[in-house]
């Protein structure tokens, strides 16, 4: 192996690493205090359960807005992070779906399929990646409009 080629190559810095894991770590806090909520007046329920281990509705329900309000804040983060990237002409749009990532699909399907005999070369990052990128800062929107609708119903529906 070349002694020149870095084992490891860090794809992301500090700041890009704690929003992540403030992102999963809200959101996975936000899917298991929302179920228990949408569901806790069954009493038979499993959801009637989860709640208890959250103790409660009155605190799930607590969690469950600081949790948002804390998703809110790390997505509102990400886009002045975005900005400061660009700002500093260090922002790259390797992240940003190129019609290359079709093409690296379908060959990495007849990879899977064994219709190619190698791997195709992604770069910093393959098209699932970028999917997943995608999917999350778009359901981000989705996420925080339904979140502000049961916030503020009488705001909404007036």
């Amino acid at each position: 192996m070349d002694k020149n080629i870095p084992q490891e190559i860090q794809r992301f810095d500090l700041s890009a690493r704690i929003q992540h894991i403030i992102m999963f770590t809200t959101f996975l806090l936000l899917s298991f205090t929302g179920w228990g909520l949408k569901y806790a007046h069954e009493p038979s329920n499993a959801s009637s359960l989860w709640i208890t281990v959250w103790g409660g509705a009155k605190v799930a329900g607590i969690i469950h807005r600081v949790a948002g309000i804390a998703m809110l804040l790390d997505f509102i983060y990400h886009q002045f992070y975005l900005l400061n990237l660009a700002r500093k002409k260090d922002l790259r749009l390797t992240i940003v779906p190129m019609p290359k990532d079709v093409i690296d699909a379908f060959h990495n399907f007849m990879y899977f399929f064994g219709f190619r005999k190698e791997r195709p070369y992604f770069g910093k990052f393959n098209y699932m990646q970028k999917f997943d990128y995608w999917a999350v800062y778009w359901g981000m929107f989705i996420i925080g409009s339904s979140g502000f609708f049961l916030a503020f119903p009488v705001m909404i529906s007036s």
